[in-house]
């Protein structure tokens, strides 16, 4: 196994485990005449457990797929919104990781603020 595809697996698993064992004891407490306000921090919860397991998604994506070098380029989400960032190696390396965000299943909107590296000597 690749250290690409082993940080992919390991990063999915580590983030989905924990939302589908939430969700699996979510579902047996509804119905149980919860407030409003518990409720709405429940959507806020499964809000925050989707936009997880989206950039999780988004980062194990990154990670195997042969055609992007992305080490550096980061990924965070917020309602479904994701936001990408730090540097790639060249600008078709930029262009796919937004792609391959935009491809994402629960991905309403991606950002792009990947800086590409300029190829200069660094110091």
């Amino acid at each position: 196994m690749t250290p690409k595809l082993a940080t992919a697996v390991f990063l999915a698993g580590a983030i989905l485990a924990p939302a589908a064992s939430w969700a699996a004891g979510s579902s047996a407490t509804q119905g149980s005449g919860s407030t409003q306000a518990s409720g709405s921090m429940m959507n806020e919860t499964k809000a925050a457990m989707s936009d997880t397991a989206i950039t999780a998604k988004v980062k194990a994506k990154l990670a195997t797929d042969r055609d992007v070098h992305s080490g550096d380029i980061t990924v965070s989400t917020e309602r479904g919104a994701v936001k990408l960032g730090g540097t790639a190696q060249s600008q078709q390396d930029a262009d796919k990781a937004v792609d391959i965000a935009k491809a994402t299943d629960g991905v309403t909107s991606v950002d792009n603020g990947i800086k590409v590296e300029s190829g200069a000597a660094k110091y």
